[in-house]
């Protein structure tokens, strides 16, 4: 080789006038010298003494076999520049060096620029051809002035190399922190393969299952609480119960301050599962910090259009339809009945077996804006054992009071009733039931005295 200087050339590159000059950037080009001569690592470093690209140094690193180099890039994922030997322990030890760093370690933007002395061992078309190298020389050709652009030309592919991952990674962190506030699962719903590819007014319509669930007494339980503190034990809580969702294929959709709207578009079944699932998760998150947090869970099935809804300038996805509203009534009628779960007849019926779920009819409720009644149910599975045990033992004599209540024959409901409530002390809507006909018997008898 001829360690000549060459001239600098543009702005990229420059020797070093002194030793101590500044460079902008104190992180040195690592450069790993592979051959078993030692010649032609002080000879290479002789040449390549004192040069800066883009405002840094070379740093040398040094291996005689092509093991040590793999072991090297095994451990070292800062080397930039691997001038590489072929013919070393064996006659293909560089060409092994490349093909472990691509494929074993998984590294492909480090740069290879096979030097050899004996290239009958490695043809030059073939190696190019199949290995990904930047550059091929044998040792007799490789003049200090072409080493010289060999190592600058590889640097600024490596540095390119190196811009183009960076790039990758934000875009792959801005798509999935997008995902955070636009489900991917909208994006397969709307037949779109990317968020820039979502219009506003995009929409489907089909038949899913809804659910809406609500934290029972939040905002009692908030006027204690510093608005820090409220933030908190929400996101702690939705940290227990949100990924419960996710994992049964379903979509929040969006959240409600202390509750969320959930989407299952498979089926039915997913969201009955997750429904009981989120009920003994409540469990432990109460038996882990000490809490007495109490969940209301309404669950309906229906037609609805999934859609873009805003302006140019902010939009966002959300679900339009009288089934939405549903579920949230029926959430809400968790309270009046006391119970964990409820859903409507046609969820119940939209289950692969209905009779796989503990569930008992608690009658027939007129919704504003609906002319027919709604047939509910509790999913008495939610409850305890205990409880659940003994409301599925007093289930006929329960059904048949409601029926009983709801049809004017109050005298009969309250007798059957009671004879729940003997059995099932803790059965809190056979107690509201009861109450009810009750006040219906004594409102009549009040009417006939007077």
């Amino acid at each position: 080789m001829n360690p000549a200087t060459p001239e600098p050339r543009g702005t990229d590159l420059v020797f070093a006038e002194r030793p101590n000059s500044p460079i902008r950037n104190e992180a040195a080009w690592i450069i790993l010298i592979v051959d078993d001569d030692q010649g032609v690592h002080d000879v290479t470093r002789l040449a390549l003494d004192g040069l800066e690209f883009d405002g840094r140094r070379l740093t040398f690193v040094s291996a005689q076999s092509g093991r040590e180099a793999i072991e090297l890039l095994r451990t070292r994922q800062d080397i930039a520049l691997v001038l590489l030997d072929v013919v070393m322990e064996s006659d293909h030890a560089g060409l092994r060096v490349i093909e472990v760093t691509r494929g074993e370690i998984g590294n492909p933007a480090v740069r290879f620029v096979l030097r050899t002395g004996q290239p009958g061992h490695a043809p030059e078309r073939q190696v190019i051809t199949d290995y990904d190298i930047s550059d091929y020389k044998t040792k007799g050709e490789l003049t200090a002035g072409k080493l010289y652009t060999t190592v600058v030309a590889s640097l600024r592919t490596y540095r390119h190399i190196r811009a183009l991952d960076q790039h990758r990674e934000r875009a792959e962190a801005t798509a999935t922190a997008l995902q955070r506030f636009f489900p991917g699962e909208y994006l397969a719903l709307l037949q779109r393969a990317g968020i820039t590819e979502v219009c506003l007014g995009d929409q489907i319509q089909r038949e899913m299952t809804v659910m809406f669930v609500d934290v029972r007494g939040f905002t009692g339980m908030s006027e204690t609480m510093s608005p820090a503190e409220c933030f908190r034990f929400i996101n702690r809580l939705f940290a227990h119960l949100c990924p419960i969702v996710r994992e049964q294929h379903g979509i929040i959709d969006k959240f409600l301050g202390d509750g969320f709207l959930a989407l299952f578009p498979r089926s039915a079944d997913d969201a009955l599962q997750v429904a009981l699932a989120l009920q003994r998760r409540m469990l432990a998150f109460n038996a882990e910090y000490g809490e007495n947090v109490r969940i209301g869970i309404g669950v309906h099935t229906g037609v609805l259009m999934l859609g873009t809804v805003g302006d140019a300038a902010r939009m966002e996805a959300t679900v339009l339809s009288d089934a939405v509203n549903l579920s949230a009534r029926l959430e809400a009628l968790t309270k009046r009945y006391s119970a964990g779960v409820i859903l409507s007849q046609q969820t119940l019926l939209a289950t692969a077996n209905p009779g796989a779920y503990g569930v008992r009819s608690i009658g027939e409720v007129h919704v504003p804006g609906k002319q027919a009644a709604i047939a509910i149910y509790e999913l008495i599975d939610a409850d305890s054992e205990q409880l659940r045990s003994a409301k599925m033992a007093t289930a006929a004599d329960f059904a048949e009071a409601v029926a009983c209540y709801q049809t004017g024959a109050h005298g009969e409901a309250c007798m059957l009733l009671q004879r729940v409530l003997n059995r099932c002390p803790d059965d809190e809507a056979a107690g509201l039931y009861l109450r009810l006909a009750a006040e219906a018997l004594l409102g009549r008898a009040g009417r006939r005295v007077g």
